[in-house]
């Protein structure tokens, strides 16, 4: 089983004291992804150390794929998309070959995600940025 994560963040709140609790201009969480279109899906809402809420979104997908997206951000939203998959297969360290998986999954499920303009955005950053570098590397920024 390979695990493909593909963040997508804008800017996020940096803290110096963990323990103090923050108020989040952002709302609680909420499901992006359309039941209509990936009814076995479930969202379940957490709240970390600060008390700020963080939801998970699970998709089980019929061909046996499974999506977790992890809702965080308090002045932004940030999107993490973990993909669990075994319909791939190539060395670790071929980055192309992973960028295009990513990009596959993420294009296989936007239909499903609301709003699409935001996951839109993040798979053209990673179009353009597999396309313009012949060993893209892993953990960068992009976009």
């Amino acid at each position: 089983m390979q695990l493909i994560s593909i963040n997508l963040a804008g800017a996020t709140l940096a803290r110096d004291e963990p323990s103090k609790q923050i108020e989040c201009v952002r709302a609680v969480p909420q499901p992006i992804v359309s039941k209509s279109i990936f009814p076995n899906t479930k969202f379940i809402l957490q709240r970390n150390i600060d008390n700020v809420a963080i939801g998970f979104e699970t998709v089980k997908f019929n061909n046996g794929d499974k999506l977790v997206i992890t809702h965080t951000g308090c002045e932004s939203y940030i999107f993490d998309f973990q993909f669990e998959t075994s319909r791939f297969s190539a060395d670790v360290t071929n980055t192309k070959y992973w960028f295009a998986r990513s990009i596959q999954l993420m294009r296989q499920t936007e239909k499903g995600i609301d709003p699409a303009s935001a996951i839109n955005r993040g798979i053209r950053a990673l179009e353009h940025y597999a396309s313009t570098n012949n060993h893209p590397s892993i953990g960068k920024e992009i976009g």
